[in-house]
């Protein structure tokens, strides 16, 4: 479409979107970002991680909010080596241990649910000692892996937890979204000095995380920043 001369024309095979943001910042491939907003309605307004092919994938240090609590907070490091991204979340090994309360710093992302559903847990930790090798993880605020230990890991090094320790046995760890639309994915310090590197969501139960080099991990769900047009 001729805009000066308000005549029809063709669409081109390709279109490229330029943007400016409200702090200046310039994009001159906002078409995804677009396509994004214009294609699902149902997303609520914000910046926001999404739900894709029933999974979620999140970094530790992409936290969109840190909540301070009892103990030392949540902070990002890269002394460890093997973790993936750019780093990893981990706080201060002073003897910190929530139990099953929500004291401890939490972690936070806002995120677009397309169904309810049970999403089931994977978080890549690594252990200091038996007493920092644990977390909680949640949606909106309230901690859905209650038990005797929280969810943790054993092993040396980095490595998959996948279940909530209690006293008698483990049990698949899972979030239960009762409504689709946005919600919070929090998780906090159960134990000072557990070292957190990346959270996995799945609506499958036999999915297992790859183990070995990060490189070989799903792809890291995307960071869908707000889109208002102004003229």
């Amino acid at each position: 479409f001729d805009f000066d001369g308000q005549i029809a024309g063709t669409l081109p095979n390709s279109v490229r979107l330029e943007t400016e943001g409200i702090d200046g910042t310039h994009s001159n491939d906002s078409m995804q970002l677009w396509q994004h907003w214009n294609t699902d309605r149902m997303f609520s307004d914000g910046n926001h991680y999404a739900v894709e092919n029933q999974t979620l994938s999140l970094e530790a240090e992409s936290a969109m909010h840190i909540f301070s609590g009892q103990g030392s907070d949540w902070h990002v490091e890269s002394t460890e080596t093997n973790s993936s991204g750019s780093g990893y979340m981990t706080t201060s090994a002073d003897g910190f241990d929530s139990g099953n309360l929500s004291t401890g710093s939490r972690l936070s992302w806002d995120v677009e649910f397309d169904s309810p559903g049970l999403y089931w847990i994977w978080a890549r930790l690594q252990q200091h000692d038996e007493s920092s090798n644990a977390i909680h993880v949640g949606l909106d605020g309230t901690i859905q892996t209650l038990g005797h230990e929280g969810l943790g890991v054993n092993a040396t090094g980095w490595s998959w937890g996948g279940s909530i320790s209690n006293q008698t046995m483990n049990v698949r760890a899972s979030l239960n979204v009762t409504t689709p639309g946005r919600h919070s994915v929090d998780v906090w310090v159960k134990e000072g000095g557990v070292d957190f590197d990346r959270l996995e969501l799945t609506r499958s139960q036999t999915w297992i995380p790859s183990s070995g080099s990060p490189t070989n991990y799903s792809t890291v769900s995307h960071r869908w920043n707000d889109l208002t047009l102004r003229s």
